[in-house]
């Protein structure tokens, strides 16, 4: 749990302490609010509360103050923070105490997490990106492009595909036709056949000279086919990643967020990170030349009019 929660509506925020303060700073904050109290106390805020007081009191909704309240043991809340002042807010807590880790939630926040992803790349160095999250789908990598708009291909994206000849699938299908056939390979040697060009003529149409020819030597071919589709729809498979495909106004180019080969072109941020940076994104600007810069509390976000950049933005940490 983190010691802070800001759960973020549209028009409010919450903060809860979740375990921040102790007993004693429970106690003194109510003496000072009970009137019945008969101890002798006037009651006053702890240097905790009073630190939080004062922080809040900053960003607090007009006419809300009052409604400053800490409940224990837990959750403890204030309630009616400005949602736009939250990132400034947080700053200051975070200054006041050091260490401080800060969680977010609610509808806000999910609905900036659920429309738009901010990821950073991992060839370049603290460059922060930010862009729609529909943009990126699961997809097959071959069905990609690399450098250049060049078609990535199976070869190159490790499928366990008959498209890719480094494949050990041309072996694998070869050890159970020929088991369930009665071919072996002195009929493979006979032809001059490798394994690879064995599924070429597996593919070969139907009255073509290839097809002929395995007909002749193989008498069951046509069962050999068949059990060769079924056996290609059961077990090829392509390599599935997370990416995003688009135009960069020359060529087709394909970035990949999650793969389970090699690395990523971007790693998505930690949800945190990313709700902090929603949290300050401003709207696309008025650009008079191509490029404009809009400074928040805690970043610069960075727009440009370049039909080769698809990002919505690029950031920035102040």
């Amino acid at each position: 749990m983190k010691d802070v929660e800001f759960t973020i509506e549209e028009n409010e925020a919450v903060m809860y302490f979740n375990g921040m303060l102790e007993k004693e700073d429970f106690d003194q904050f109510w003496k000072g609010v009970e009137s019945d109290r008969n101890d002798g106390s006037d009651g006053s805020y702890s240097e905790t509360v009073e630190k939080i007081w004062n922080i809040y009191s900053d960003h607090v909704l007009k006419d809300k103050s009052t409604d400053f309240q800490i409940w224990g043991p837990d959750p403890s809340f204030a309630l009616h923070i400005d949602t736009e002042q939250v990132p400034q807010m947080v700053n200051e807590m975070k200054e006041a105490f050091p260490g401080l880790e800060v969680e977010y939630t609610g509808s806000k926040v999910e609905e900036l997490f659920e429309k738009w992803i901010v990821v950073e790349s991992t060839y370049q160095d603290e460059q922060i990106l930010v862009t729609k999250r529909s943009n990126f789908e699961e997809m097959n990598f071959c069905g990609g492009y690399g450098d250049y708009g060049v078609p990535i291909g199976c070869y190159n994206a490790g499928c366990y595909s008959f498209n890719n000849s480094a494949a050990p699938i041309f072996d694998d299908f070869y050890n159970e036709a020929s088991q369930k056939f009665g071919f072996n390979e002195d009929v493979l040697d006979k032809l001059e056949l490798t394994h690879e060009e064995l599924y070429e003529m597996l593919i070969e149409p139907k009255g073509s000279v290839g097809y002929k020819i395995m007909k002749e030597e193989i008498q069951n071919w046509d069962d050999v086919i068949k059990f060769f589709k079924e056996w290609r729809e059961k077990n090829e498979s392509h390599t599935e990643v997370t990416a995003w495909t688009y135009h960069d106004s020359h060529n087709f180019k394909t970035v990949v967020l999650k793969t389970d080969i090699g690395e990523p072109d971007y790693n998505e941020l930690d949800k945190d990170e990313q709700v902090r940076i929603l949290l300050e994104l401003p709207g696309f600007p008025h650009i008079e030349g191509t490029n404009e810069i809009i400074e928040t509390e805690n970043y610069q976000f960075h727009f440009d009019r370049w039909a080769t950049n698809p990002w919505f933005c690029g950031v920035e940490k102040k």
